[in-house]
């Protein structure tokens, strides 16, 4: 595991979010979309906190305090972990160093962008099914 495992994390975290949205394809449960939708509601709420934290720490300390990701997953594989080291390719690691130093909150504003798109293409598809149950 090398750096490029940091592509594999951000990747598998969108897929994620966007399968979750296939929670309105669930005939059984009527409350199964509101799942998707309170984890879209979540993400955009966590993006709000990591923004308004990084506002925070600019107007109390001159300086941006939001984490990047390089920091989160450090914290979570520990320092010097396997999958957060170099590749030997340059622009790979160029990459991923570019997407580690970024502030986390806007990959949770991408992940909810992502999951509110994902809720309108599941809920178009769920609708369509029912008609064609409606229909036979």
């Amino acid at each position: 595991m090398e750096l490029y495992m940091v592509f594999l994390y951000v990747l598998a975290a969108a897929v994620a979010v966007w399968a979750a949205g296939a929670l309105q394809l669930v005939a059984g449960p009527r409350h199964a979309g509101r799942v998707a939708a309170v984890t879209a509601g979540v993400l955009a709420s966590a993006f709000v906190a990591c923004l308004a934290y990084g506002v925070y720490g600019l107007v109390g300390h001159g300086d941006w305090s939001t984490v990047t990701h390089g920091q989160a997953l450090h914290g979570l594989l520990g320092e010097g972990s396997l999958a957060l080291r170099r590749t030997g390719w340059t622009a790979l690691d160029r990459a991923a160093n570019a997407l580690l130093n970024t502030n986390i909150g806007w990959s949770l504003f991408a992940l909810s962008a992502i999951q509110f798109q994902s809720i309108g293409f599941w809920a178009r598809r769920a609708e369509a099914r029912r008609r064609r149950r409606r229909v036979h």
